[in-house]
Order: structure tokens, then C-alpha cells, then sequence
């Protein structure tokens, strides 16, 4: 009909964990999923799934099986996405059930001893996600929020909660209870813990400190100066993040994605970096010493006056970063022949920021090699390995 069809941009489809809910959200899901034979032709809404009136205190088991029944019955209009990555998008949306609430029928999001309860934070986040998706063209699934432009955030976290998208220290250990439980069962409980574009207060990123963070979204988070030393990262999406001046020393980060990101004076010393993605991010003045960046990608990355001091940087790659000649790589492991193999040009480099010795240019196409009177410094040492 009108309402649920040329109207609007996005449809909420809204059932509880049995069958008959289920099979009726899906023949609804069938008949909106066909382009009408007459009307006019506009994209067909996106179609949101809502799994209502949870009961998270109720049999672990039996919750588990009806969540799996729907994401089977629904996953065709998920697209893109396997049975488990439809099993945990439903599960990213659920409204859970609180008996409390039914007494006077008040409004969670209004009542400010509820602020930061459970089905508070479901209706919040259910918000934001009807609002990303409203600005997103095209018939596909409706994501939760984390995976869209900053502009639709920026509209979903005015009408979500106000002021925007900002994290108290309740709200941030619900979060990550949920997620430790979500990463304890390989999804098949919990929730994923998504800080996409939040501000984070002071008490909320303290209690990030410690926390089980593996597979954690922080896309466009504001979280400088965070101390999330000797944390557990590995996986975690800090794309386009400001972390400047934040603390990782020590922690474990592989597989984790910095691209875009700010992280300017941020220590990361000792840290796991193997195959981390620091693709156009800002890592000025950043301090990595001594941390394993095997196989890490600086593309087009800033890093003037970073500190790579006794780093492993084998398989690393600084395509087209910019100020390389303004980093420390004294004591780094520059073997690799890929290391720097974009950075070869064929004009005097100058001084040696490693041994600060000027370097000669050689006729053939070895490189550069440092002046006789130095010793070849690990700068050197890369320049001619290409």
C-alpha cells in the first residue's frame, strides 16, 4: 500500500521469536520485495528486521534456536550476507523485553532513571539506524549504525539522542559486557560493541582500559588520549578514528584497520601491529618503538617524525607515504626489499635521518649509498635494498 510502499524509504519490520511472527514478516518481506506493475518507478524500500520483545534472561538455548529460525527465513532479504551474518545483523537490532516497563507504559528514552537500561539503549540504537538508512539509496538490507557516511550519522545521532552520539561510563560497560559475551560464543550471543562516531567521556573510555575489545568497530570514534594500553584490539576497526595522542603500547593489534585515521603523537610502542591497514592516516610525531609491524600498509600515510626505532617492518610498505625522510628508523628491521620500493627516486635525498650523513648518489641503480666516512645506518641499509 501506500504506506508501505511508495512512500517510504525504509520499512521496520517489527516480530517476535515465534512462528507465526516470523512466517508473517516474511510473506510481508515477499510481497514488498516485487516492483509494482503500475506507480511510479522509485527504488523499493529497504526493509529492517526487528526482533521485539526479547527475553534475554529466558533459555539460552531455545532463544538461540528461534534467532537462527529467522535469520533462515529473512536471510533473502538480507543481501549479502551468510546465516551467521544475518543471525548477528538481527541480533544487532533486538528490543529486549522488560517487564518493568509495561507498568504505566512510560517511555524509556524520556525517562531519565531508564537513561542508559538495556531497552533504552536498544530504542537509541534502533533510532540511529532508521535514520542511516533513510539517507542510503538502493534496495539492500538496512545496516546498523557503522557502516555509512558521516552525514546520515550526523543526521541519525541529532534525532537518536540530541546532542549526538555521546557515551557515559553505564551505557560503555553495557556495551562491553555484551560484547565480551558476543565474542565468547563466536556471535552466537551478545552483541558486537559499536562505537562508530561516538564521543566517549572521560569515565566511559576509562572503562575501555582492560576491556575485551577484539572485533570492535571505533569508525569515526572521537576518542583522543584514550589509554587503551596492553588492550585487546586485534581486529578492531579504527577507520577514519581521531585517536591523537592516544596510548596502545603494548597491546594487540593485528589484522586492525587505522586507515583515515588521526592518530598524530599516539604511542603504540610494543604492539602487535602485524598486517595492520594505516593507509592515509596521520601518524606524525606517532611513537612505534619496538613494535612488530610486519606486513603493515602505510599508504599514502603521513609520517613525518614517527619513531620506527628497533620496529620489524619486513613486508611493509610505504607506497607514496609522505614524510618518510622525517622518520626514525635507527635499529629497524629493513630487510624487506618492499619496504620502501615506491620511495626510490633518482635526486640527492639529503641528509640521512638515521646517521644524519649526507648520502651520495650512485650511477647505477642500486639506490643511494651513505658517504664513506658513515657507517651504513639502517636507512641507508633500506635505500639499497630495492
Amino acid at each position: 500500500g501506500i504506506c508501505t510502499r511508495q512512500l517510504p524509504d525504509v520499512v521496520v519490520l517489527m516480530y517476535a521469536l515465534n512462528s507465526q511472527n516470523i512466517l508473517g514478516v516474511q510473506r510481508i518481506a515477499h510481497t514488498l520485495d516485487k516492483r509494482p506493475e503500475e506507480g511510479p518507478d522509485r527504488p523499493l524500500p529497504q526493509l529492517m528486521f526487528v526482533p521485539s520483545r526479547v527475553d534475554i534472561t529466558s533459555d539460552r538455548a531455545a532463544r538461540r534456536h528461534w534467532e537462527e529460525v529467522a535469520a533462515q527465513r529473512l536471510q533473502p532479504y538480507l543481501p549479502g550476507k551468510g546465516l551467521a551474518e544475518a543471525t548477528t545483523h538481527l541480533r544487532e537490532l533486538r528490543i529486549p523485553y522488560d517487564g518493568s516497563s509495561a507498568l504505566g507504559e512510560d517511555m524509556p528514552v524520556r525517562d531519565e532513571r531508564a537513561q542508559g537500561e538495556m531497552l533504552d539503549m536498544a530504542y537509541r540504537r534502533l533510532a540511529r539506524a532508521v535514520v542511516l538508512a533513510s539517507g542510503v539509496g538502493g534496495r539492500q538490507a538496512a545496516e546498523p549504525p557503522g557502516d555509512v557516511g558521516r552525514e546520515e550519522a550526523t543526521q541519525a545521532e541529532s534525532v537518536a539522542v540530541g546532542s549526538g552520539w555521546s557515551l557515559d561510563l553505564d551505557e560503555a560497560e553495557r556495551l562491553l559486557a555484551q560484547h565480551a559475551e558476543w565474542v565468547a560464543s563466536a556471535g552466537r550471543d551478545g552483541v558486537r560493541a559499536d562505537f562508530s562516531r561516538a564521543r566517549l567521556t572521560t569515565d566511559a573510555t576509562k572503562a575501555l582500559a582492560g576491556a575485551e575489545l577484539r572485533l570492535a568497530r571505533f569508525r569515526e570514534a572521537s576518542i583522543p588520549g584514550i589509554d587503551l594500553t596492553r588492550a585487546s584490539l586485534d581486529e578492531a576497526d579504527f577507520a577514519g578514528a581521531d585517536i591523537t595522542g592516544a596510548h596502545f603500547d603494548g597491546a594487540s593489534m593485528r589484522d586492525v584497520s587505522l586507515a583515515d585515521a588521526d592518530a598524530a603523537e599516539a604511542s603504540f610502542r610494543e604492539c602487535l601491529l602485524s598486517n595492520v591497514q594505516l593507509d592515509r592516516a596521520n601518524i606524525k610525531g606517532s611513537l612505534f618503538h619496538a613494535a612488530d609491524l610486519r606486513n603493515a600498509t602505510f599508504t599514502d600515510a603521513t609520517v613525518a617524525g614517527a619513531d620506527f626505532s628497533d620496529c620489524n617492518l619486513e613486508g611493509a610498505s610505504f607506497d607514496k607515504a609522505v614524510g618518510v625522510r622525517l622518520a626514525r628508523f635507527a635499529g629497524a628491521d629493513l630487510t624487506t626489499r618492499q619496504a620502501l620500493s615506491q620511495q626510490r627516486t633518482k635526486r640527492c635525498l639529503g641528509a640521512c635521518p638515521a646517521c644524519s650523513e649526507r648520502c651520495r648518489r650512485q650511477p647505477s641503480e642500486d639506490g643511494y649509498l651513505p658517504s664513506p666516512a658513515s657507517p651504513a645506518s639502517p636507512w641507508c641499509r633500506l635505500l639499497i635494498s630495492f
